[in-house]
């Protein structure tokens, strides 16, 4: 055999084994909405996202350099090529909104002040609404993004005080998220906006202990929502400060049921060291126990006095007792967090964890002065 005829062994084909990887990156290219210009992924960012090496994503970003997708250049950074044109299945973009199943027509006024700010911000998408259930929550919400998929472009996603199963199913999923609500413990790496629910339960404690209040009751319902527990510790720091014992405050667990409710509130008054002071976390069991001591015939004005939590929103307005609430505007709230969502859609760093807003406490006699001075 003549050197002419050695046999040579086929070069390895370098793109071969990266073509899942820069599949996956193009898709995410898609489904963001990028535009030619629009800042990408560095290799570092595209292996914490895609869970690969640092130097298997930077070759598959080269193999998306090499098809004309990206452009990258030292010192600026990966950005979308300037003759980069979107698949046409693409071409049509959605922004998701989960929200806990049978919550729709609650969150009517929030979803709809939200979804204006998502469509300020994200000008050309389509807004589709999300229901899911408390349980195989993940399942729908992957079955969601599947399907939204298909006819659209997902730029992004929000959840407002889902099921903690569905936040990982849509960061899993590779969908931007912005949570609406508190994170549950090892979710710190998503991105939330929250209030301080902690710093909530502690104006609230303390408010019942200066009007005399020294045994206290704290009703929760038995799905635990994230921030639940931030709230019981707010109260008993509270308690803590002014040296009152552990046992001044009692826990209940309750089924968001009237009959229960009523149960529950009998077994407590006819304790020998009856709480005095209710405090709650949200208005719609605030307005069931308070209906409650109505129907037994509790003075709430004078034996009994109730507070108790809730977002900001109009309702509270009418609301003659004592609570607190965001210090902030709902649309601020939500400004804030569709700016975050906005930064990762478009491939910036948002560092994750909970923007955790201030709160107030608000009285009836404050807001009327208020609206007088509205007026």
């Amino acid at each position: 055999m003549t050197s002419d005829q050695s046999v040579r062994a086929p070069e390895e084909d370098p793109s071969a084994p990266l073509s899942p990887l820069a599949q996956r990156l193009e898709q995410d290219i898609q489904r963001r909405g990028l535009a030619p210009g629009d800042s990408y992924l560095t290799a570092a960012e595209a292996g914490k996202r895609f869970d690969v090496s640092p130097a298997t994503a930077n070759r598959a970003l080269q193999l998306l350099q090499r098809k004309g997708l990206l452009e990258r250049r030292p010192r600026r950074g990966t950005t979308i090529a300037r003759d980069y044109r979107p698949t046409s299945e693409s071409g049509a973009r959605c922004l998701l909104v989960f929200l806990p199943e049978g919550r729709r027509v609650q969150q009517a006024s929030v979803v709809q002040e939200l979804t204006d700010v998502l469509l300020d911000r994200f000008e050309s998408a389509t807004i589709q609404i999300c229901p899911i259930p408390e349980h195989q929550s993940a399942a729908v919400v992957r079955q969601t993004i599947r399907a939204a998929g298909q006819g659209f472009t997902v730029l992004g996603a929000v959840a407002i005080s889902c099921p903690p199963a569905a936040y990982r199913a849509i960061a899993d999923a590779g969908v931007p998220l912005t949570v609406f609500g508190n994170l549950p413990a090892g979710q710190g790496d998503l991105v939330a906006v929250g209030a301080d629910y902690a710093a909530a339960g502690e104006l609230l404690g303390n408010h019942l202990i200066e009007r005399g209040h020294e045994t206290l009751a704290l009703l929760q319902v038995t799905h635990l929502r994230p921030g639940d527990d931030q709230f019981l510790n707010g109260v008993v720091e509270a308690l803590s400060a002014k040296g009152l014992p552990p046992n001044a405050l009692r826990v209940l667990f309750v089924d968001p049921d009237a009959r229960q409710i009523e149960a529950r509130i009998t077994e407590l008054l006819a304790e020998e060291n009856a709480p005095t002071g209710f405090v709650l976390n949200g208005l719609a069991i605030t307005e069931q126990v308070v209906d409650t001591l109505h129907r037994m015939g509790v003075d709430r004005e004078g034996a009994i006095e109730v507070v108790f939590y809730d977002h900001r929103h109009p309702k509270l307005e009418g609301i003659p007792l004592v609570h607190a609430c965001s210090a902030m505007e709902r649309r601020r709230i939500a400004e804030i967090g569709v700016e975050a969502l906005w930064k990762q859609h478009r491939g910036e760093s948002v560092e994750g964890g909970e923007r955790r807003l201030p709160v107030v406490l608000r009285e009836p006699r404050q807001q009327r002065r208020d609206e007088e001075d509205r007026a």
